[in-house]
């Protein structure tokens, strides 16, 4: 009905230019423009059809047909409608069936909830395709572990706030989680401890929650990984039986490579196959095909063209399950060198865990990763350093078949400890003075006792207690203290409240053969 009253003003103005007697057309350049002028107001305000639209104009066109007139605008108002018109027909081509997209899995919210003797660590999210879940621990004493959790096939739906909870707890800093840069469809959660404590990850319907417990009782034993280096534990399940939708750019695929072929709407053709040693792979409908040196992006966009024959808009995406090369090698400054196997979405602090870890030469802030050969060789450099203290695991770098690591050593290094607002390991350079070191560390908070600072120097076997009069320094009473490589300095608290603050705040850092240098000393 709606279309009927659309097409009534079109109708009576078609009349109307029938019904014109001949004695009331002068048929001037006027009253053509007049025409065209009732047809634009007409067409536009009633939102007519291309179809419409043309036969008001040709019944205009017949019309003033042999008259002398400038017929240029309508001639061009023709020829727009017939493109329009054709652009029509086939948009709402009878029986074309209309592409259909699966909805995309996203992690909605996050919660922290106090349990009592636990806290849970709630992630409401829609199911994802597999998880990858591991405890990262780190060489320095000071930056505590991490529980990492993450979920393949989903993204993040809320807001930059929400990424990041803190939390007020002695167990757990905060919360935080984000996207890989390269890899939209991994969303990665991270729990920062502040102190070493078992933990669960359950799976739910709702999503996963990770229970960490407050005190030492115990929820879930962990494994003591290797030190001191990058220690990762890991615990991958599979939620689902499809494997994660991986976007790999520039691999070709090879023969032994097993790939998922995913066809979608007609899921019943998916298959998953092995490619030949000719290079060949065999589908349904489409039969036997080439994919050896074929990138799996082009392979999806070959596919997609064949079974367009068949299926009406199909999406087709291709996976690469499995490498022949399944192959990563590990070089320098790592316990064990060699080659290591390759999974699918490994990265490189789960690889260098898988090494054993660091040694105490190695380069942190510039691991190389080499890619491909010859004139495609490519290089890339990692800051280990800058990924863990930072937070900012998107930067935890994905490895592909056959890459080659290198370790490199390291800057020599000194160790700031105590109170001070940023205590940790620092790069050692000639001329280095004790106040720029204290500085390196952010300087030393209001309760430090700047009067009895520590300088623990190793000498061969033994360890050198050197003590030194900060305040005088700032002074300049005395000069300042040129420092050697692998010197620890300390700065104690002004009062030592308690035994448990001893345990908590001196005890990670000094050796027992430091710590008996220290009580000698007075301290």
């Amino acid at each position: 009905m709606k279309q009927i009253l659309k097409l009534i003003p079109a109708v009576l103005f078609v009349s109307l230019i029938n019904f014109l007697p001949e004695n009331l057309s002068a048929y001037t350049q006027d009253d053509l423009e007049a025409s065209l002028k009732y047809y634009y107001k007409v067409s536009s305000s009633q939102n007519l059809s291309p179809n419409d639209r043309l036969a008001i104009l040709l019944k205009i066109k017949s019309k003033y047909k042999g008259k002398n007139l400038d017929f240029t605008e309508l001639e061009n108002a023709i020829s727009l409608q017939e493109k329009q018109r054709k652009k029509t027909i086939r948009k709402e081509e009878p029986f074309k069936e209309k592409s259909r997209k699966p909805p995309i899995s996203s992690v909605k919210k996050i919660t922290v909830d106090d349990l009592g003797d636990s806290l849970n660590v709630e992630i409401i999210s829609d199911k994802p395709k597999s998880s990858n879940s591991f405890l990262l621990k780190d060489p320095d004493p000071l930056v505590a572990p991490k529980i990492i959790l993450d979920l393949y096939g989903v993204t993040v739906d809320f807001t930059k706030e929400e990424k990041e909870i803190f939390v007020k707890s002695e167990t757990i800093e905060k919360v935080k989680a984000g996207q890989f840069e390269k890899e939209p469809l991994i969303v990665r959660v991270v729990v920062f401890l502040k102190k070493p404590a078992n933990y669960q990850i359950k799976e739910k319907d709702s999503g996963f929650s990770i229970v960490v417990k407050k005190e030492n009782s115990e929820i879930k034993k962990e494994t003591p990984p290797p030190s001191p280096a990058v220690a990762v534990e890991t615990s991958k399940r599979d939620i689902r039986v499809e494997s994660p939708v991986i976007k790999r750019t520039g691999y070709k695929i090879e023969p032994g490579d097993i790939l998922t072929v995913n066809i979608y709407p007609a899921e019943e053709l998916s298959r998953e196959v092995v490619v030949e040693p000719g290079g060949e792979i065999t589908l349904p409908l489409v039969g036997v095909l080439n994919a050896k040196g074929e990138t799996v992006e082009k392979l999806s966009e070959k596919l997609k063209k064949l079974y367009s024959k068949y299926i009406s808009s199909p999406e087709v995406s291709v996976i690469v399950k499995q490498y022949a090369k399944r192959r990563i090698f590990i070089t320098g400054e790592v316990k064990s060198t060699g080659g290591f196997p390759y999974r699918e979405n490994l990265r490189l602090i789960e690889l260098i865990s898988q090494a054993g870890g660091f040694t105490e030469k190695a380069n942190r802030r510039g691991i190389k990763i080499y890619r491909g050969e010859g004139a495609s060789k490519k290089t890339f450099i990692v800051d280990i350093d800058e990924i863990i203290k930072t937070g900012d695991f998107s930067k935890d770098f994905l490895l592909e078949p056959a890459d080659m690591v290198e370790v490199s050593v390291g800057a020599k290094k000194i160790s700031v400890l105590g109170d001070v607002r940023h205590p940790g390991n620092y790069d050692f350079r000639e001329n280095l003075k004790l106040l720029e070191a204290i500085s390196l560390a952010g300087g030393f908070s209001e309760t430090a006792k700047i009067s009895s600072v520590s300088i623990l120097r190793k000498e061969g076997d033994k360890t050198k207690f050197i003590a030194v009069n900060v305040d005088e320094i700032l002074k300049g009473k005395k000069a300042d203290i040129e420092l050697k490589v692998d010197d620890t300095i300390y700065l104690p608290k002004k009062t030592i409240s308690s035994a448990n603050w001893w345990l908590q705040n001196v005890m990670p850092w000094l050796s027992l053969l430091s710590l008996i240098l220290v009580i000698r000393a007075g301290i």
